[in-house]
């Protein structure tokens, strides 16, 4: 159940009435333009938490799309769902079971014999609403291993169609693109093969991710506003990724609703040609975005890694400086993924009021039900000298990270990005014994050189395994001019933002990619017996 510790009451400023006599002429219409341009974007719409701001959906989280199972057996269908809802399961179109105040059902192996079978998960009623769904095709097949001859035989044609196994893996991802090697080609971290990719339908409104994280589209796609789209190129296709979809539907007379869950160049065309709602039902099946190589996928593997490495136990994940909860959110739905019947724990923390409140919301759409988010600020006293920045109106309350962990007897990752504030957090000797005794895995965003190098020494000194380390941009002014989009590849686009000048990148097993914030990321010598990830087998 989520907690929510509310700031001091919200302090106002005084209203300066606008002189609208001084301006020139064309001040007014400039204003009504812009004003205008407010009412019909939901990007800068100021009501955006009090109309309804997610959809409930459902999750089907095993068994997997694709997934390869022993005829003759009970299958156990696992599915996330909003609080309270009445959900159907549906093969081949066909309901089997309606369960309600539960997160799965087992369904007799008399219902699946061998074959391929299409497995539906349906909402009958999620506080009002109507019924969104999730669907996997999975395949039943007899144990045993195909001859030697018979495999040799099929390899040789380029033949896999039965001879599929009994617990054989999912297919494998595809190649890892790099945006700034288009051409060259690199294979996904294994840690990201574990957890095979989700499938399910384009959803208007909502990105969605290969761990089937649903995320709202006008949170990360805000061309002008350049921040994660110009500088994280895993953020910004995820966003062309879906603009493609929504296009797609267009050309085939289908109206995505809502209007704002289209890219700002089609909504216009949509006002002028409307389509009657009924249209908008049929959706095209579609993977979950996959990561391609930037900043943030050395983050992805750190945290799965994490994730994997919790054996199916109880999965606690903490994320300072949470924005909308990216990593939490990430984090829960992988361990539910590798995991499916295993619990979780996701503890936010974001100083932010607008990006607290979108926490929120991101894990009410994505089922995520045991959290506890504060709108609060982690320092090593109260105050720090910084709390007061940028919170004029909710200024967040103060708390020590040795507190936040106290409630917990682990934490299985923590995940930190608190622009700058990282050695402040750990000046207190307290917090840092804390992590100690209770933290597994630890990923840092290093905001400066000097803070990177720090961090780097106190916990190799304290006996930390430092798995990833990538330096912080020291020139990250020159090099962030230096992101700029290319030319327009269709209409109304802004061009791929790529790093420009190559000196500004830095070398992975994956090959260049722009770092702006240092990369920190340890494990705790204290747990090493869950440090070997070699025997952990796939989930499935």
């Amino acid at each position: 159940m989520a907690t929510h510790q509310p700031g001091p009451p919200h302090r106002h400023r005084a209203r300066v009435p606008l002189r609208w006599r001084a301006c020139p002429p064309r001040w007014p219409v400039l204003a009504a333009v812009l004003l205008g341009s407010f009412a019909t974007s939901s990007v800068f719409d100021h009501d955006e938490f009090a109309n309804p701001s997610h959809t409930p959906a459902l999750q089907l989280l095993s068994p997997r799309h694709d997934a390869r199972l022993p005829a003759g057996q009970d299958v156990r269908v696992v599915f996330a769902a909003p609080k309270g809802a009445l959900v159907r399961i549906l093969l081949d179109r066909e309901e089997v079971a309606r369960v309600s105040g539960a997160k799965y059902a087992l369904l007799p192996a008399s219902l699946f014999p061998r074959g391929t079978r299409l497995l539906q998960a349906e909402l009958v009623d999620a506080l009002g609403g109507g019924s969104p769904r999730d669907a996997a095709v999975l395949h039943f097949c007899e144990c045993g291993q195909p001859s030697k001859a018979a495999a040799a035989a099929a390899s040789a044609l380029s033949i896999s169609d039965g001879l599929e196994t009994c617990g054989s893996r999912e297919k494998a991802l595809p190649a890892l693109e790099n945006p700034l090697e288009p051409g060259q080609r690199y294979m996904h971290s294994e840690e990201l093969e574990r957890f095979g990719r989700w499938a399910g339908e384009l959803e208007a409104g909502y990105t969605t991710d290969w761990l089937g994280v649903r995320t709202r589209y006008a949170w990360d796609c805000v061309v002008a506003a350049r921040g994660y789209y110009a500088f994280v190129p895993s953020r910004r296709l995820a966003c062309e990724e879906y603009d493609r979809g929504m296009r797609d539907m267009m050309e085939q007379g289908l109206a995505p609703l809502p209007l704002d869950s289209l890219p700002m160049d089609l909504r216009e065309r949509a006002r002028r040609a409307p389509v009657p709602p009924e249209a908008a039902a049929p959706r095209p099946r579609v993977e979950g975005f996959l990561p391609p190589l930037d900043d943030e996928y050395p983050e992805i593997v750190a945290m799965l890694r994490s994730v994997i490495r919790s054996r199916g136990n109880h999965f606690v994940v903490v994320e300072l400086g949470a924005s909308y909860g990216t990593w939490g959110a990430r984090g829960v739905a992988a361990a539910r993924r590798l995991y499916p019947m295993a619990t979780s724990h996701f503890v936010g923390v974001e100083p932010a009021r607008h990006r607290f409140r979108q926490m929120e919301q991101h894990m009410l759409s994505n089922n995520m039900e045991n959290t506890t988010l504060l709108h609060a600020i982690i320092s090593s006293s109260s105050p720090p000298a910084h709390a007061g920045v940028g919170y004029a109106t909710h200024r967040p309350p103060v708390m020590t990270l040795h507190a936040l962990l106290a409630p917990h007897d682990h934490v299985d990752y923590l995940d930190l990005d608190i622009q700058g504030q990282e050695k402040d957090v750990f000046s207190d000797p307290a917090s840092v014994e804390a992590v100690n005794e209770k933290v597994y895995a630890l990923h840092i965003g290093a905001h400066s050189p000097e803070i990177h190098e720090e961090l780097r020494s106190l916990f190799l000194s304290d006996g930390w395994i430092l798995e990833m380390d990538y330096p912080h941009t020291p020139r990250m002014e020159y090099c962030d001019s230096q992101v700029q989009p290319g030319e327009a590849r269709f209409e109304g686009d802004a061009g791929a933002f790529l790093q420009r000048d190559r000196s500004c990148l830095v070398q992975t097993e994956q090959g260049p990619t722009y770092v702006r914030d240092g990369i920190l990321s340890f494990f705790n010598d204290r747990f090493g017996h869950l440090y070997d990830l070699s025997d952990v087998e796939a989930g499935s």
